[in-house]
């Protein structure tokens, strides 16, 4: 994805400037693309990452050297990986041979785990058994804490260093055991019998297993990594070997190695990585201004969590000095939005030294959430750029802006920022035609005022000077009941799904504009490749109208099918030519006569609509006979109609219609209880019931309603 929007700003063989290092696979993707990347990192652990992974570990390689750390010996000749394992075992009630504990679920201020998750390699028996003082106390007994603890400290911060207290707080969420054994794993990094290569390696699975065996992970595991030095309520405390082969998978690729060289190194002209470690203010030296054709980045997100574990495992790897790059952010302790937008802007304002006016910033937020969001606009603007262009994945997890430096900044217009949020919203509504989430109205309405100029000098224009007091004054719309309805509220701002209180228009959904386009698209090529589609949807529905993955498959799926493979595709199914289809259309007239004549009603049919009427001219049932979803045209014309109003179209339709209906609470409500939706197949199974009643025929019509079943789409 990188690649492919450096493409329209950018030719292979370029240099490009990523001023954070927040996202190492976006810098690799563009190297491996042909591109050449200055990256600056001023955290140890972030430049580290970037390395090995351009270095392109095999699994062979990795699987080399972990089992050349799990034969090391320990002082009595134990090996390395039973050592490990031995604080991990104890009898299995089932059969009485050694299991062993795979995670230990602890809750908040407990000194000891509650429950222990073990299974048995013999039996194969596994459970969650509470954690009884006889139970633990059969657990191998750990080497001193305070020794161990003494150790790790030292190495992350002397006794008089302003850090120490900083690193005892990080060190108080790793349990005794998952500290001891991670300091005994340090010390055979530097064990004589391991290459260098092979050192690297378990230096690189050692920081992603001391991540996953802190006490930052809630139990159950939810979707998100921890941002925030917080014990949840319930955490779990993974078996220090089970994530050091969980490792493994986190950094094995296939690949090719990307040349990476420090700065200022120059890297081939096919591409690579010129590796700055220190920050973008530090670059030295500094590059020629027309060197570099564009900067493109990941923005870091405010993450408390990282930075401090980030120092303790600098200290822990490579000494007390490579601590230095940290220091200021680590004793400062402060990480709320407002510093953090201060901090963006900070590096951002670097920018125009380093490139020249007419070179655009690509500056991407992920993890998206209203305060990251205007965090990085804001952070950006009062830098001096911007924005020219921005689009919303359809996920709605990532934005995606490029900016400039203009050559004179925009005066502000004279409008509020709720006058100027009213509009916003009216805009996206009516251009999605469907209700919108929060996030997606809220970034509407920010990017709206940053290009009006209504967010200069902001946040400090708030009484507190702070990015949520921000958010509060920009919020206010949505409790505006005159302007948004809300669907599915609930306690915050941030739930349901807002819809126009009273729209000035009959409004076509996003979902129906898409199966329009799409189905133009399939007309004119029957056999599209899979990134056409996309390209398709994404230059048809720009901005924060980007479709979600999800539907774009759902549409296509209720008319082709996918064809999977290194490049995927889509194939018209034969049963959608347009020939076919007619014939269907008029079975279904035929179909419909038949039945109205057998249950006695007189049929008329006027266009696009097929009515049943009783023996005193009484409209009683309405048909519509479609060969697509797009509905709400006909449910906006005859929504008067008196009567059962049923839309008819083809079973391989269902799936898409049920999940429009499903995501859209404003299409549910347009359809009310009057509206039905039908296969033809019903009709045909009703043509052949010979035994069908006019009392029957309501019952029997809906017997085979539209379900929804989810496609099963890739996780990565």
């Amino acid at each position: 994805m990188a690649a492919r929007c450096v493409g329209q700003f950018a030719e292979p063989g370029n240099w490009i400037l990523d001023p954070f290092c927040a996202d190492p696979f976006t810098d690799l993707e563009l190297a491996r693309a042909g591109y050449r990347v200055l990256v600056t990192a001023n955290n140890p652990v972030a430049a580290f990452i970037l390395e090995v992974l351009a270095s392109a570990p095999s699994v062979t390689e990795l699987g080399n050297a972990l089992q050349a750390l799990a034969g090391l010996r320990m002082s009595d000749g134990e090996r390395f990986e039973d050592y490990i394992n031995s604080f991990y075992q104890l009898p299995c009630p089932n059969c009485d041979q050694i299991a062993e504990v795979a995670n230990f679920i602890w809750e908040e201020d407990r000194d000891e785990p509650q429950i222990l998750q073990i299974t048995c390699p013999h039996c194969g028996f596994s459970a969650d058994l509470p954690a009884t003082p006889e139970l633990l106390q059969s657990l191998r007994a750990l080497p001193s804490y305070a020794l161990h603890r003494a150790r790790a400290l030292e190495l992350a911060a002397s006794p008089d260093d302003p850090l120490r207290p900083v690193m005892e707080e990080v060190i108080r969420f790793y349990s005794p055991r998952a500290l001891i054994l991670l300091q005994v794993f340090l010390n055979k990094l530097s064990d004589p019998l391991l290459t260098e290569r092979q050192r690297t390696l378990l230096q690189a699975l050692f920081l992603t297993t001391a991540d996953q065996i802190n006490q930052l992970w809630a139990y159950p595991l939810g979707r998100n990594r921890p941002h925030q030095l917080i014990r949840p309520p319930a955490y779990q405390e993974t078996n220090l070997w089970h994530a050091l082969l969980r490792s493994l998978t986190l950094w094995q690729t296939q690949e090719p190695e990307v040349v990476l060289k420090p700065w200022p190194g120059v890297p081939p002209q096919k591409g690579g990585i010129s590796l700055f470690r220190g920050r973008l203010r530090e670059l030295d030296p500094l590059p020629e201004r027309q060197l570099l054709n564009l900067a493109m980045a990941a923005m870091p997100r405010r993450n408390q969590a990282y930075w401090h574990l980030s120092g303790l495992w600098t200290g822990w790897l490579w000494g007390k000095e490579a601590l230095s790059p940290l220091r200021h952010s680590l004793l400062r302790q402060r990480y709320d939005w407002t510093w953090h937008t201060y901090a963006l802007t900070k590096v951002l304002s670097h920018l125009p030294k380093l490139l020249q006016a007419e070179k655009p910033i690509l500056l991407h937020i992920g993890e998206l959430d209203p305060l990251f969001m205007l965090s990085g606009v804001l952070g950006a603007q009062e830098a001096g750029l911007q924005m020219q262009t921005y689009a919303m994945d359809g996920e709605e997890s990532t934005l995606q802006t490029v900016w400039s430096l203009p050559s004179t900044t925009p005066k502000p217009i004279g409008q509020s920022l709720q006058l100027c949020a009213q509009q916003a919203v009216q805009d996206l509504l009516t251009q999605k035609g469907e209700p919108a989430t929060h996030l997606m109205l809220l970034t509407q309405i920010a990017l709206q005022a940053h290009g009006m100029g209504l967010l200069a000098g902001q946040p400090q224009a708030q009484p507190n000077h702070t990015l949520n007091e921000l958010q509060s004054e920009l919020e206010r719309i949505f409790l505006d009941t005159s302007l948004l309805m809300r669907y599915n509220p609930g306690a915050t701002v941030e739930s349901g799904l807002y819809w126009l209180a009273d729209p000035a228009e009959q409004l076509v959904p996003l979902a129906e504009k898409l199966e329009t386009r799409l189905l133009a698209l399939l007309a004119e090529n029957p056999h599209p490749k899979h990134q056409e589609v996309l390209q398709k949807a994404y230059q048809d529905f720009p901005g924060l109208l980007t479709p979600p993955s999800e539907l774009i498959e759902t549409v296509l799926g209720a008319y082709a099918e996918k064809i999977d493979g290194e490049n995927p595709s889509w194939q018209l199914r034969a049963r959608e030519e347009a020939s076919a289809r007619q014939r269907d259309l008029k079975e279904m007239f035929t179909l419909l006569e038949i039945i109205a004549k057998r249950l006695n009603y007189s049929i008329k049919r006027q266009g696009e609509v097929i009515t049943w009427h009783d023996q005193s001219g009484n409209l009683i049932y309405s048909f519509f006979l479609l060969l697509t979803t797009v509905t709400t045209p006909l449910i906006y014309t005859y929504c008067n109609l008196s009567g059962e109003k049923y839309i008819v179209l083809p079973a391989s339709r269902s799936n898409l219609l049920t999940y429009k209906l499903k995501r859209d609470p404003h299409l549910q409500e347009l359809c009310g209880q009057s509206w039905h939706f039908i296969k033809f197949r019903q009709v045909r199974i009703l043509g052949a019931e010979p035994l069908l009643t006019r009392d029957s025929f309501p019952v029997k019509i809906l017997e085979d309603p539209p379900e929804y079943q989810r496609s099963q789409l890739p996780l990565f």
